[in-house]
């Protein structure tokens, strides 16, 4: 424009500001603003509005407020959507409190405040979980005359199920539609992903066909979202059937649609349906990532498949992924579990160099597999080793010294973890009475055997001869 002899105008450099600005370069929009004010072109509302804007959108809140301070400073009025952005900004940050005392100012200065101001805030009370506030600005703003987009009724409804209120947030979508806004696909995925979480998948199969005599499109989000929520209901086969819908209308599943069926067919022991999920990840181009390897590792391990475990750990590295806590616990349990105790101490070793931060999955395992193997003196020190990092025994570790001492005949050490375990609150289960009932039996001390039996059902009443006696023959 310059070299033409036109020069830029107040509009020009604020589309400019804007423009750059959405894209983060902040840098360059303040030398635009430098080069306007070199021009003589000064600065008014929409200028300020575009510069707090970007700056808060990109986490630069700070001189957010100093363009904020300037226009107060050179005389220009703030206006709602100065404000607005504000308030967008802080409930982004998590600061509601801060906005709904913005959003308080707001009101008094007399603004008209638009359905934007509304959506952000109500947005930000549903996150932080204050949803009563966030229906009382719903209300107020169908009192006010303020319109409701979808975007309004799709931020309440994903607060309502995020907190479990699926019904209230049906009730939503119900009172969208008698206001005359339709629903988009985002608004029902998010529907459907609640009644999964709630496990009503009858629920949200009908809500799937409903969308569907709309006209709505599923992408590959609400796929997601439905063959995720097939999955932990354990109805694998609609999954299955779900997934070959989405291959038959050309939509590509990424890699956590496909992971998610691959964990569900480990976990369901269909192990060559579960290698044909990795394959589609391969085939499809998708390099899998470090949750896709933890998955097949842990299905791999579980399947008894060490050995193709091991490898596809190694695989990991040579590919440039390094693998987590999840899957070196992942195969550290694999290995003790199936006798390689060995290559789990390695594993373990090399976790400590790391510095990685071992919890108690890991050190539980290695203490399963210690005593599985009767090295009572290892075990001993793992445990000393894991209080020391913090962590306190659970009923999972304890289970694992009296089956371990009762694999050894050691009942009077077994009974002395089980007094251990009482002493610092953790209820006996079935599992650990039933270990110790049956060990007495084999042993021949029926009066123990009898005395632990009576303590049990006094203890958990739902446990019968019955069960015990068929436990005991395990």
């Amino acid at each position: 424009m310059k070299e033409m002899g036109c020069s830029p105008d107040v509009v020009t450099y604020n589309s400019l500001i804007d423009g750059y600005g959405k894209c983060g370069e902040l840098e360059v929009v303040e030398q635009l603003l430098e080069e306007m004010r070199r021009s003589g072109c000064k600065a008014d509302v929409v200028t300020y509005n575009a510069l707090i804007n970007c700056f808060s959108k990109f986490g630069r809140m700070e001189r957010a407020y100093s363009y904020f301070a300037e226009m107060k400073r050179v005389g220009v009025v703030a206006n709602v959507v100065t404000f607005s952005t504000f308030v967008d900004a802080f409930c982004k940050e998590g600061l509601v409190q801060e906005a709904m005392k913005l959003f308080a100012q707001m009101r008094v200065r007399g603004m008209m405040l638009n359905e934007f101001t509304y959506t952000c805030l109500i947005d930000g009370t549903c996150k932080a979980g204050r949803l009563d506030d966030a229906i009382v600005l719903l209300d107020e703003m169908v009192q006010q005359g303020v319109p409701l987009n979808v975007v309004t009724y799709t931020v309440l409804v994903d607060g309502l199920c995020k907190e479990g209120k699926v019904v209230e947030a049906e009730d939503v979508l119900r009172m969208m539609e008698k206001a005359g806004v339709r629903a988009n696909e985002l608004l029902y995925t998010t529907l459907i992903h609640g009644h999964f979480m709630k496990k009503n998948s009858e629920k949200a199969l009908d809500l799937l066909n409903e969308m569907k005599n709309k006209g709505l499109e599923l992408d590959v989000s609400l796929y997601g979202a439905l063959i995720q929520g097939l999955c932990n209901v354990h109805k694998l086969d609609e999954a299955m059937s779900l997934l070959n819908k989405m291959d038959e209308s050309g939509l590509e599943p990424n890699y956590i649609i496909y992971t998610t069926m691959m964990d569900v067919c480990f976990k369901s022991g269909k192990v060559s349906e579960a290698i044909a999920m990795l394959h589609k990840i391969l085939d499809s181009g998708v390099q899998p990532n470090v949750i896709t390897y933890c998955a097949l590792i842990d299905g791999l391990c579980k399947a008894g498949s060490v050995d193709e475990a091991v490898s596809h750990f190694k695989k990991m590295r040579d590919i440039g992924l390094d693998p987590n806590v999840q899957a070196y616990t992942a195969l550290v349990d694999g290995l003790c579990k199936n006798g390689c105790l060995n290559k789990a101490v390695q594993l373990f070793n090399e976790m400590v160099e790391k510095g990685m931060s071992l919890d108690k999955v890991v050190y539980t395992a290695l203490l399963d597999g210690y005593l599985k193997q009767g090295n009572l003196h290892d075990a001993f020190a793992l445990k000393a080793k894991m209080i020391d990092s913090g962590l306190q025994l659970d009923l999972f570790c304890y289970t694992c010294f009296i089956s371990g001492f009762c694999n050894l005949n050691m009942m009077q050490e077994a009974r002395e973890v089980f007094s251990e375990m009482i002493g610092h609150g953790i209820a006996p289960d079935k599992a650990v009475y039933s270990c110790l009932i049956s060990k007495y039996q084999k042993l021949g001390n029926l009066e123990e055997a009898i005395d632990l039996q009576n303590e049990m059902e006094r203890a958990l009443p739902s446990c019968t001869d019955s069960d015990t006696a068929s436990d005991g023959k395990t």
